[in-house]
């Protein structure tokens, strides 16, 4: 199995950013509960927080299976033609 660097490098450093996330969620939790209980930001930090979220941990996941080579089946790329 082949492992590729550079995908290891975006896995760990897109990981970093991920466990940043977490521990300033925990670390600032009472604050973000205060600011997401005013008018204005009941709606949008929230949305705001989970869009983040997604986006860090989902490329951290991609990376990560693409540094171990790991595809889906039928993900293969071949030269099948339609019949």
């Amino acid at each position: 199995m082949r492992i590729n660097r550079d995908r290891v490098v975006l896995a760990v450093l897109w990981g970093m950013l991920s466990i940043a996330l977490y521990v300033t969620l925990f670390v600032y939790e009472r604050d973000i509960l205060v600011l997401s209980v005013q008018p204005w930001w009941s709606v949008i930090l929230p949305i705001t927080v989970a869009f983040v979220f997604s986006i860090v941990h989902g490329n951290f996941t991609s990376y990560f299976w693409d540094a171990l080579n790991v595809k889906p089946k039928g993900h293969a790329t071949t030269d099948k033609k339609n019949s």
